[in-house]
């Protein structure tokens, strides 16, 4: 038989049990919390890679146009343009290869030119698709076209009188 001052005690074991098998489950949900965002800042740094590849896309594009005038109608993505639609690794991409970056460049008109395909207003849209892994971020930029070499600029050539 048991002594009336245990028989008090009989539960306290199975309830001391289940309140920290609760409580290790928490620890444990806690710590999956917080080593899952872990991951996310790998693919911020990808996102903010291929932020920088787009951005070359652009550098890349303004000195293709400062050099000549041989576009075609928009949109065009000229394969002239220093590392155009190059996968990364390959020949003629401006990035290492274990760097895995790459972009892709398309000059537009720009949405208020009456001109359509053709430029008729000396503002052009580039658009320069950077990426990264997984990851790709887009980036746009209205320009004014430089012109031509030898050529007055645009705003020169359709001064008002």
């Amino acid at each position: 038989m048991i002594p009336t001052s245990r028989r008090s005690e009989r539960g306290a074991a199975i309830l001391l049990l289940l309140v920290t098998l609760v409580a290790l489950l928490g620890i444990g949900a806690i710590t999956m919390l917080a080593v899952q965002p872990g991951a996310r800042p790998v693919a911020g740094r990808h996102e903010a890679e291929a932020l920088q590849a787009a951005e070359s896309g652009v550098a890349a594009a303004l000195a293709w146009l400062r050099q000549g005038c041989d576009r075609g109608p928009l949109p065009e993505r000229p394969a002239a343009i220093y590392g155009n639609g190059i996968a990364p690794g390959a020949e003629g991409n401006p990035f290492a290869a274990a760097a895995d970056l790459a972009y892709e460049v398309t000059l537009l008109n720009d949405p208020t030119d009456p001109g359509g395909s053709q430029d008729t207003d000396g503002r052009l849209l580039v658009r320069s698709v950077g990426r990264r892994a997984r990851a790709e971020v887009v980036v746009e930029a209205e320009i004014e076209d430089p012109g031509c070499p030898g050529e007055p600029d645009f705003a020169q050539a359709h001064s008002l009188p």
